[in-house]
């Protein structure tokens, strides 16, 4: 009895969602390091700070693994527009073009632009898991130094702080890095900086004929590269030893493991205030894990492949908390209807019913899911569908209606009826999309009564997606 007892109670979906922490020892440390000057570059936005006087409000920032060498640019947003130049004018123009760049999966790193940018320039893009600094610790080591170090300078009386933003970089270039045992600036350009001591007294300078110097430079950097790279293994070696101890969990493929994702999709309840608004949920009363999700496959020691309605998708297993079903049909106890074919859907969709995709976040479709009507389901799993969406842009937080084709000017729009009765559907064929059965992860009910995406279907998009979606009232 007492075990059945046990088993009743591990099988409890709710429970399991509230109560379960996060895993974070889980998964074992894979050491991946660098091995010569801007091989890997890691990026990442700083901010929101104050307004400055010269409109900026955040702070792109990328440093070289190898030579730890920062670069800080202070923007005025955060579009891909904006980054993407900033990373073309002030890096690859200034530096050359990078092996690999590392970022986390904000949109406007991995939009259209920055992919179209990385495949003109021969680099590769490469994003991080979500909700894990740690996959990119350079750079989060540097903005601990960099917000500390304007702290200090920044008087916090006028909004200047972009003007101390050069001072604060040189510091950092000049001092010796305990992890390569050099300063970013040697690293950079074979000599130490000059500084105002140098000028002072001049005496102090070393003076040597200009062969000399030229050949001394080669030898000094090929010393100083391999000595880096034997601090930086050993130092990735030290922070390893000195974290607790981590364990692979025993997941196997068909397990059903709940996600990590803060419950960004439970921010508001159905309730509705006197004027139409949807009622803030508490913080408090949110849960931090949704699913559960078919556990497909290992890859490697940290990540486990998960099925998020028919795709399949990458997470941390510091993410994943394995799911104890109560049996192999029922999933739950606390909702004793929900089965496992309700939680993964295997069958295609059928005529009519509304489907979610995955597409790419742009400044004309600002969404990273699309949505259709099934119109037909043709050989091969080839889908044919009507527009969902909304206007001016796609955007999450507004309602979804079916789109329809103007033959005057061939131009799509969305509204709930066609504006004359002539007026045909907006298919993916008319936008030249191919979507296949297999790249659906949602299906059946998504839309709520106002036309919005639903609770449920939020959680699989963001689970899907990898993303935190701001969605409407």
């Amino acid at each position: 009895m007492k075990r059945e007892i046990s088993k009743w109670v591990k099988a409890c979906l709710a429970c399991r969602k509230r109560k379960t922490p996060r895993p974070m020892r889980a998964g074992v440390t894979e050491t991946i390091l660098a091995s010569f000057p801007n091989e890997v570059v890691a990026i990442d936005i700083l901010g929101p700070f104050p307004r400055s006087e010269k409109g900026n409000i955040y702070v792109l920032t990328m440093i070289d693994t190898f030579t730890r060498w920062p670069v800080a640019i202070p923007i005025r947003d955060r579009t891909s527009a904006t980054v993407a130049a900033a990373i073309y004018e002030k890096w690859i123009c200034d530096k050359s073009v990078p092996l690999k760049i590392v970022s986390h999966r904000a949109r406007e790193f991995v939009s259209k632009g920055m992919r179209q940018l990385s495949v003109r320039l021969g680099c590769k893009l490469i994003t991080t898991s979500g909700y894990n600094p740690t996959g990119n610790s350079s750079v989060e080591r540097f903005h601990r130094y960099l917000n500390a170090a304007l702290s200090i300078v920044y008087e916090k009386v006028v909004a200047d702080w972009d003007d101390h933003i050069p001072s604060v970089l040189f510091a950092y270039r000049a001092s010796i890095n305990e992890t390569t045992g050099h300063s970013p600036f040697f690293l950079e350009h074979g000599r130490d900086p000059q500084l105002p001591m140098g000028n002072l007294f001049p005496d102090l300078r070393k003076k040597e004929p200009t062969e000399a110097f030229v050949s001394s430079i080669s030898e000094k950097l090929e010393a100083a590269f391999a000595r880096t790279r034997e601090l930086q293994r050993i130092a990735a070696d030290r922070n390893k030893a000195r974290k607790p101890t981590q364990f692979k969990p025993d997941f196997k493929p068909g397990d059903l493991l709940l996600l990590y994702a803060r419950a960004a999709v439970e921010g508001r309840i159905e309730e509705k205030t006197e004027d139409g608004k949807s009622i803030p949920l508490p913080k408090k009363l949110r849960n931090s894990l949704i699913g559960p999700f078919e556990m497909v496959r290992w890859v490697g020691e940290r990540y486990c492949v998960i099925r998020v309605g028919g795709r399949e998708v990458v997470h941390n297993v510091n993410r994943l908390v394995k799911h104890h079903a109560w049996d192999d049909t029922h999933t739950q106890t606390d909702t004793p209807k929900q089965t496992r074919e309700t939680i993964i859907p295997t069958t295609p969709p059928h005529v009519g019913e509304l489907i979610v995709f995955p597409t790419t976040y742009n400044e004309q479709h600002k969404c990273v899911f699309g949505m259709g009507r099934v119109l037909e389901i043709k050989s091969g799993n080839a889908v044919v569908f009507q527009w969902l969406g909304n206007k001016p842009l796609a955007e999450a937080s507004k309602p979804f209606a079916p789109g329809w084709v103007s033959p005057k000017d061939n131009k799509g729009y969305y509204s709930q009826k066609p504006i004359h009765p002539s007026h045909p559907p907006w298919t993916n064929i008319d936008t030249a999309t191919d979507l296949e059965v297999s790249a659906i992860i949602a299906k059946g009910d998504i839309l709520n009564a106002t036309g919005r995406v639903n609770a449920s279907t939020r959680a699989t998009i963001e689970a899907a997606t990898g993303e935190t979606i701001t969605w409407g009232a």
